[in-house]
């Protein structure tokens, strides 16, 4: 008869305790946030979240990555996981008249990208010789009132060009459209050099 008064006095005493925890206030659930390193992701954003979308509780996770959401009650949720310089992050919880496991998240790295514009009108090349500061054009008199040594043609026209140009196989002599070869031509009656 004792044991029996002793199991209802325990009984008793434990009922209301037990009672207590499931009146409705939920339970905990909580959790860690880890970059790829295994380090916990300061400041988190952490959001709880109903199946549906609803958003129940939010929290910022510790130094540690930690988070911890209170008095949440028995149903199907979402945590989900915001960092930048990371791929957001969704976990399944069932929470039951128990607390569920701790949740440990690992955060994988965003995607680096990187977008450049380049805003520029387009530039037409001019093959006209007036536009051309490097191209020296000279009909058959001029050819001729020039005074040129031993019918050096290009030695004699590169020092009426640009000096950067000279000595680099910049200067080119073209008779009639066509490159010539040797500085020794016979010209026609327009030439550009």
């Amino acid at each position: 008869m004792a044991r029996g008064l002793t199991s209802v006095v325990l009984v008793s005493a434990f009922v209301p305790l037990m009672l207590s925890a499931q009146d409705g206030s939920g339970v905990s659930v909580t959790g860690t946030v880890l970059d790829p390193h295994q380090a916990g992701v300061f400041g988190a954003k952490v959001t709880l979240k109903l199946a549906d979308g609803t958003q129940i509780q939010s929290t910022s996770a510790d130094s540690l990555g930690a988070f911890r959401f209170a008095e949440v009650p028995p149903g199907n949720y979402d945590v989900q996981i915001e960092q930048q310089g990371f791929k957001p992050s969704v976990s399944r919880v069932r929470v039951a008249n128990q607390a569920p496991r701790p949740l440990r998240v690992l955060l994988a790295l965003a995607d680096v990208q990187q977008q450049v514009t380049v805003n520029a009108e387009l530039t037409q090349v001019s093959t006209n010789t007036a536009d051309n500061l490097d191209t020296v054009s000279m009909d058959r008199n001029a050819l001729d009132n020039l005074p040129i040594f031993d019918q050096d043609f290009l030695g004699t026209m590169s020092r009426f060009l640009d000096s950067s140009s000279v000595g680099t196989s910049g200067v080119t002599l073209i008779v009639d459209g066509v490159q010539s070869t040797t500085a020794r031509s016979t010209f026609s009656s327009a030439t550009t050099i």
